[in-house]
């Protein structure tokens, strides 16, 4: 008899994924291609660890990548795949398997006739393909996890446009309102006080350092001082943070 399909551990794929996108940049797609049929074929059909890196190291040599044994003993790849899987989410990645064209996603095993009609439909409806700049990309990204009710990974992608972009006022602000929700208070308030400095007339900004400071153990008669200036300055508005 052959072997059962199906995988008999239950890993940690952290660094499969890790060697997956270092072949990548390594040796481009075939080479990808190559370690990712290693890395199935040892997880589904010979039931190997492929959380153990002895074995992923062996993989990866079979595959025509020698060097990735080596690079998996350091941290190269980590932050490209936490990216990598925090814009998958953001653009609707919950499962494995999921197909994305453009901005459009279908979820989980479907029959070929169901592939096919999604993909028929969304080439119909995809627009004219546009260079987006990276940054523009990682931003809208970073704004879809928070409205998915993850700020933590929001900060982790806004981290490189904080640093490269410090100055940019919609950075700074979204940045601001994840820490909010993720109740960095401290840090929220740092970066609300500086945008009300350059915009006072601001009624968001007044608003979400308000309920900041509200938060923060004496900040409430400060805080309710925002909230009444923002009140005054769109009295018509109930948008909350």
């Amino acid at each position: 008899m052959g072997s059962p399909w199906g995988a008999a551990w239950r890993v940690d794929p952290t660094d499969a994924h890790r060697l997956i996108a270092l072949a990548y940049d390594h040796g481009g797609s075939s080479l990808q291609d190559a370690v990712v049929e290693a890395v199935l074929q040892a997880h589904f059909v010979e039931a190997a660890d492929i959380s153990d890196r002895a074995v992923l190291g062996a993989l990866a040599v079979a595959s025509g990548f020698p060097a990735g044994a080596g690079l998996l003993a350091g941290d190269a790849g980590r932050d490209a795949v936490r990216d990598l899987l925090l814009e998958g989410r953001a653009r609707g990645v919950t499962t494995s398997p999921t197909i994305l064209v453009g901005e459009r996603a279908m979820a989980g095993a479907q029959l070929p006739q169901v592939i096919a009609e999604f993909l028929r439909r969304a080439g119909r409806a995809a627009e004219p393909a546009r260079e987006t700049p990276a940054e523009v990309r990682r931003y809208r990204h970073a704004e879809s996890l928070l409205e998915l009710r993850d700020p933590l990974g929001a900060l982790t992608l806004l981290g490189p446009l904080l640093a490269e972009h410090g100055d940019d006022r919609g950075v700074r602000l979204l940045a601001a309102r994840a820490c909010y929700a993720s109740a960095q208070l401290g840090r929220a308030r740092h970066l609300l006080e500086a945008l009300v400095d350059e915009t006072p007339d601001d009624p968001y900004v007044h608003r979400l350092l308000g309920r900041t400071l509200q938060r923060q153990s004496a900040g409430g008669p400060e805080g309710a001082a925002h909230l009444r200036l923002a009140a005054a300055l769109a009295p018509s508005s109930t948008m909350v943070p």
